[in-house]
């Protein structure tokens, strides 16, 4: 074990007296989360270091790069907690490569790569599927140009390809079955990074139709359990989530834009896809992953910040503002990213204390609004506590924020059209839309 990570778990060992029983873990500074289970059971990197980190035994070093470069991938767990992939160096090699780590026997098991090796680096995983069975990742086609993997038992790790002469391409995530993955591809006439999908082994590059023409969106970040939801971002800086159905889901914030680098990306999803999480922040001004803010997604609420999601439902921050969510647990529970804590950048695991309850009562206590259509005064019926009133036109453009929260909003000075009121009642978040006359 390194110095450096002896150092930091041992700091955050003594936390843990304070949080165990928290809904907010403050795993300490230069901890970098990348996954969570549905046990709770956080995977991630400190330094050259992969840990998993449990609320009974704290952190546990669980493999490390010693070859003297940086890590590539994530450490990624199965929703039972049972198995982590990571990227380690290999003793018999001396190469870091995909590596299936068994919790229960605490040994690793090194899976090689597809032939090649570029800068110490054979493979990299960077995701596992929730039964613990595929994992995915990049392999080295050769020293320059890397190839999506797939790795099970049956086939080992296996070369997914490029569609692209000469191009590279990476897979990032995956349904629980494995059928389809979801990544990036190089293309070779625009050189841009696309969002790519494979479903059974087909690749499909996602577009979207804007006023600038068609456009390629950045790549993928996420795949749902089931296999129907993916989840990146815009060139344009809006975050999204995309179906084959329902096509591209923007995810929008009313400082988005491209001359001050205000954007963001949707980066987590639940097994269902009726749970996303992401972030947005100035990317010019202040690039840090811990620089921005977090936002919890649903279709019935939309966005909403994720920081004052939590306060609303009771629970104690700490002071913590979720900058940027990397990971929720497949049933939604469990939420760990990065955040700032008095200016510091730490990691932080956040439970939800009823998926639920937490997410889905806003269906079941219907807020109301009348009379709509509304020619001056708005009326709320149905809501004990109000918070975080906001208006937001047709567009998803913010129009005004209501200091006042009160059960009747002034709107005469409200110009005529469609609009959508956003809140927190009852302490869940809701979207209500009306009709100014």
């Amino acid at each position: 074990m390194n110095k450096k990570f002896t150092q930091i778990l041992t700091l955050s060992i003594t936390a843990l007296c304070f949080h165990v029983s928290a809904q907010v873990t403050n795993l300490g500074i230069a901890v970098h989360p990348d996954d969570v289970s549905n046990t709770g059971t956080v995977t991630g990197s400190i330094g050259n270091s992969y840990f998993m980190w449990t609320s009974e035994n704290g952190f546990k070093n669980i493999g490390q790069v010693t070859n003297g470069v940086s890590l590539a991938g994530n450490a990624s767990i199965s929703s039972d907690g049972s198995k982590i992939a990571l990227s380690i160096t290999n003793p018999s090699t001396n190469l870091n490569e995909i590596t299936l780590y068994d919790v229960a026997t605490e040994s690793p098991n090194y899976l090689g790569g597809i032939g090649a090796s570029s800068g110490e680096h054979t493979s990299s995983a960077f995701n596992i599927s929730s039964d613990g069975k595929t994992i995915v990742g990049l392999g080295w086609y050769n020293e320059g140009v890397g190839h999506p993997v797939k790795w099970t038992q049956e086939t080992g790790v296996s070369d997914m390809g490029s569609t692209q002469e000469g191009k590279s391409a990476r897979a990032n995530a995956l349904s629980a079955d494995g059928t389809v993955i979801g990544g990036w591809q190089d293309m070779s006439d625009t050189g841009y990074r696309s969002f790519a999908v494979w479903k059974n082994g087909v690749q499909k590059l996602v577009t979207e139709e804007t006023e600038y023409g068609t456009l390629p969106l950045n790549e993928v970040a996420a795949i749902s359990d089931n296999g129907v939801w993916a989840t990146g971002s815009s060139m344009l800086g809006y975050a999204i989530i995309w179906s084959e159905t329902s096509g591209v889901i923007k995810i929008d914030h009313p400082d988005v834009s491209l001359e001050t680098g205000f954007s963001g990306a949707t980066t987590a999803i639940n097994a269902d896809g009726s749970i996303a999480v992401g972030y947005f922040r100035n990317i010019f001004v202040n690039p840090a992953p811990d620089s921005g803010e977090g936002f919890i997604w649903t279709p019935t609420t939309g966005r909403v910040e994720l920081t004052a999601y939590a306060q609303s439902l009771g629970i104690d921050t700490q002071g913590i503002t979720f900058s940027l969510p990397r990971a929720i647990s497949p049933d939604g529970k469990y939420i760990v990213g990065w955040g700032r804590q008095n200016g510091v950048p730490i990691g932080f695991r956040l439970q939800l204390p009823d998926v639920n309850m937490a997410v889905t009562n806003a269906d079941k206590e219907k807020v109301l609004i009348y009379p709509n259509p509304v020619k001056d005064i708005l009326h709320i019926k149905g809501s004990n506590s109000i918070s975080n009133i906001e208006i937001y036109d047709a567009a998803g453009k913010k129009i005004n924020r209501v200091n006042d929260n009160r059960n009747n909003i002034d709107l005469s000075n409200l110009p005529k059209g469609a609009y959508i009121l956003k809140g927190i009642f009852n302490n869940h978040p809701q979207s209500l839309k009306f009709i100014k006359n």
